[in-house]
């Protein structure tokens, strides 16, 4: 089964890697592309896709930037969390960048529905 791009068009192209949860009903699918980058879909109301929402997305959408500025960029690899609503990105840098719910997001700015740096 082919992946709708983003926005709705085309097929999801330059796939490297895929994470999700099982969080809820419905599930939230995240891909690491092969620009470094990640496109995620699927549920998204505690701000697991990263793009700024807290809504579900039936399409993928592009995960913003460190505090939801351009896209997050250098990419390795994304985990999600079983039971929780969020995901982590590992960057190049050696760092992780996390959104959604739980114990991944800084205390500070609760539950982040675009990456927040740990």
């Amino acid at each position: 089964m082919k992946t709708k791009g983003l926005g709705g068009s085309g097929t999801l192209a330059g796939v490297a890697s895929l994470a999700s949860t099982n969080f809820d009903t419905f599930g939230s699918y995240c891909a690491v592309l092969t620009s470094g980058g990640a496109d995620c879909r699927g549920d998204g109301y505690d701000g697991q896709l990263g793009n700024g929402l807290y809504d579900g997305s039936t399409i993928p959408v592009k995960v913003k930037g460190v505090g939801g500025s351009g896209s997050l960029t250098g990419v390795v690899a994304v985990r999600g969390s079983l039971g929780d609503g969020n995901f982590c990105a590992i960057v190049t840098s050696g760092g992780v960048d996390c959104r959604g719910y739980g114990q991944t997001a800084n205390s500070a700015t609760g539950w982040p529905a675009t990456p927040t740096s740990r």
